[in-house]
């Protein structure tokens, strides 16, 4: 005799994407038992589930074309890919670790050989590791090859994770950093300040910080991820407000390609209203940083209002273009 659970599967097959409120009109039994049946299938994974409350949909997981997980693969890379790999697809349902490597190898646009692919991105994560310092991505050549030594008044940089890697595109923190923000995720918000925080505090006691300061947001919106790191990291170092000045037209930083341009839009659009404060060392924290000229600057503007001796740079996200080059250095 089929089960139920069998029974939902092969309707949700023939049927195609399915609602609980659907499957509760078809089959004769208690509402809280189709959502019990619904949540083992999906922890199975015989199901996919897609949406939020109140539209939530429920479709096959289909395992055997995408999640075949037969590949002759050491151990060891499958969990590094499960540790540091994640896949947003177009529904916005998110695949975490070799499941969604799998998936986004299968992809019409690349149909790349997962064994090969995997050991290819394994060894990508290796050399990168070799740019960290205390367990973190030292970037500070980045800046020095960048800007001349008189214009240069940030003293070191750090990040925490790259924001992408050739080929394979965003990072897992890159994209959640990128989601949280755009869609004003809360979830993936929070998730990412629960791994950021111990690392930005680990870094404040390893350089002996006694100062900090949060890059402001360029646009507006309801909910700021760097207003939301800050209080929940709640430091408890004097922070040196910085104010973004609004403009009638928003251009943020990312947007602009010319590196002089950069330099214009952070020395004219930021202020620091404190001055002659002294301290000794001051940490600049934001949230991603591609050329350095952003930190760089408010750097320069730190230093000639006497407001700290030493300013270092951190960023949850940075490119790593140009890094090869320094690695032949």
């Amino acid at each position: 005799m089929i089960n139920t659970k069998e029974q939902i599967i092969e309707y949700i097959r023939e049927n195609g994407k399915i609602t609980a409120n659907k499957l509760i009109e078809v089959f004769p039994i208690k509402r809280r038992m189709i959502h019990y049946h619904l949540s083992d299938l999906v922890e199975a994974g015989e199901l996919i589930k897609v949406g939020t409350p109140p539209k939530v949909y429920y479709s096959i997981n289909n395992k055997e074309e995408v999640f075949n997980m037969s590949y002759n693969i050491n151990p060891e890379i499958i969990k590094i890919i499960d540790d540091n790999f994640t896949l947003f697809e177009p529904t916005g349902t998110e695949l975490e670790g070799f499941k969604g490597f799998v998936k986004w190898c299968n992809h019409d646009s690349r149909k790349y050989d997962v064994i090969n692919k995997a050991n290819e991105y394994v060894k990508l994560l290796k050399e990168y590791d070799d740019f960290k310092k205390d367990g973190f991505i030292d970037a500070t050549q980045k800046i020095i090859s960048t800007f001349d030594q008189e214009k240069r008044f940030l003293d070191e940089l750090y990040y925490l994770y790259p924001y992408s890697f050739p080929i394979f595109g965003k990072t897992k923190m890159g994209q959640w950093l990128f989601h949280a923000k755009q869609t004003q995720n809360e979830n993936l918000m929070r998730r990412v300040i629960k791994i950021i925080a111990p690392e930005i505090k680990n870094l404040i006691e390893i350089k002996k910080i006694d100062s900090v300061s949060f890059v402001p947001p360029s646009l507006p919106r309801e909910i700021q991820f760097m207003n939301r790191l800050e209080k929940s990291l709640s430091i408890n170092l004097p922070t040196i407000k910085i104010e973004k000045i609004k403009t009638p037209i928003i251009i943020q930083q990312k947007g602009l390609k010319d590196i002089a341009d950069r330099i214009k839009n952070a020395e004219e659009t930021m202020i620091i209203e404190t001055s002659n404060t002294n301290y000794s060392k001051m940490l600049i924290i934001d949230d991603f940083t591609g050329s350095g000229s952003t930190l760089n600057v408010l750097a320069g503007k730190m230093k000639k209002q006497n407001i700290a001796k030493t300013v270092i740079g951190v960023t949850i996200t940075g490119s790593m273009k140009g890094f090869e080059v320094v690695r032949e250095l």
